[in-house]
């Protein structure tokens, strides 16, 4: 990934990570406005606000290993070129003779 690449991630990763705090914020003010007095609509928003809450982490997450190890095609093109490096190897131990010491 280059620098700039990298400037772009990080921005995303501090907007999201800003948005986060945001949202979790309105939803603890709604729990314990919702603790006081049952309001469906305050309900139906908490819901809502968790499933973005799960939507920002994934994405944080997502974008920190990005920033870490690269895009996630590059990751997973290099997992599946070690598995079969390791795969191969495994197949060229079995494949020679036991060698007996003397």
């Amino acid at each position: 990934m280059d620098a700039k690449a990298a400037s772009r991630q990080l921005s995303r990763l501090r907007a999201v990570k800003q948005e986060l705090a945001q949202v979790t914020a309105r939803r603890t003010a709604l729990w314990q406005a919702h603790t006081e007095a049952t309001d469906p609509k305050a309900a139906l928003e908490v819901a809502w606000l968790s499933e973005r809450i799960e939507a920002l982490w994934s994405e944080a997450r997502q974008l920190a290993a990005e920033i870490r190890s690269g895009p996630r095609a590059d990751i997973i093109a290099r997992a599946r070129a070690a598995e079969r490096v390791e795969r191969d190897l495994g197949r060229r131990l079995r494949s020679e003779p036991a060698r007996t010491g003397s």
